[in-house]
């Protein structure tokens, strides 16, 4: 990602020294971005050219601006997929301050990013961030998402079932929890987590 941002100011900066001006900037930001393939992105260029034929700048200037907002954001998620872990502990965050403090700043490069440009596992990448800094809530709101796109993700309901049971919600785990067993019966994780399902009962009835 690193060396295609490189590429892009390069193209970037050839584009405007050239004489594009600002339609040649928006039409490497067109190329550029089609290497994406996310519908999202061509969305808002049609958006953009569209408003340039109609010779209404302001229109194209805020679709502008909306695109590469977006388009920033993106790129911090894809930063922080490539960092954040692909496994949680149940019992709770696991990571030093500086490991902390590095997913606090990429979920905030995320603002303003455009869900349908997130796939299950970068929801399910986008989850465990959150479980990591504390955020248990956004968490389940996150791994809920995955599960929305892809209803068979296993791990999704392992760590979301993880991130109730930290929350005290303990009831709706051992649900999550059991829908990884179904889902994966095999896997030693789905006998481990049929004690926590025995654990969070004994616990539950208690309560």
């Amino acid at each position: 990602m690193e060396l295609d941002l490189i590429a892009l100011a390069v193209a970037l900066l050839a584009a405007v020294m050239g004489g594009g001006g600002l339609a040649g900037w928006l039409q490497t930001r067109r190329q550029f971005n089609r290497q994406t393939q996310l519908d999202y992105f061509e969305v808002c260029k049609e958006r953009i050219a569209l408003a340039e034929k109609r010779g209404d700048e302001e229109a194209a200037n805020r679709h502008f601006v909306e695109y590469d907002v977006a388009l920033s954001a993106w790129q911090g998620q894809q930063k922080l997929e490539a960092v954040a872990p692909r496994e949680v502990d149940p019992e709770g965050p696991s990571l030093s301050a500086n490991e902390i403090s590095l997913l606090l700043n990429l979920l905030a490069s995320t603002q303003g990013l455009p869900q349908s440009t997130v796939t299950a596992d970068g929801h399910f990448l986008r989850g465990n961030a959150f479980y990591e800094v504390g955020d248990f809530a956004s968490a389940i709101n996150e791994f809920s998402e995955a599960i929305r796109i892809n209803p068979n993700f296993a791990f999704a309901y392992n760590n979301r079932g993880n991130s109730k049971r930290n929350l005290g919600e303990y009831e709706s785990a051992i649900s999550d929890y059991g829908e990884m067993v179904r889902l994966e019966p095999d896997l030693s994780m789905g006998y481990s987590k049929r004690g926590n399902i025995y654990f969070l009962e004994r616990v539950w009835a208690r309560n």
